[in-house]
């Protein structure tokens, strides 16, 4: 689970830096979105039951979820 936790942390990190261009950040953040899409379906069904550490990087994925769904 620490190497997808960092992956996030890395992908969401880059995506709140206001200082790379927006492209490149809306372009991240689909990346993201394929990366989750893969993520093997125990780790989403832990994630949805509220299974996993309530950490930064689940709280941070929550919320840019909410702020950017499409």
């Amino acid at each position: 689970m620490g190497r997808i936790e960092q992956v996030i942390h890395a992908l969401l990190a880059v995506i709140g830096n206001e200082t790379i261009a927006q492209e490149s950040r809306h372009s991240l953040a689909v990346a993201l979105r394929a990366y989750l899409a893969q993520l093997p379906p125990h780790i989403v069904e832990l994630k949805n039951q509220g299974q996993l550490p309530p950490d930064a990087v689940w709280a941070c994925l929550d919320a840019f979820l909410a702020t950017n769904s499409s």
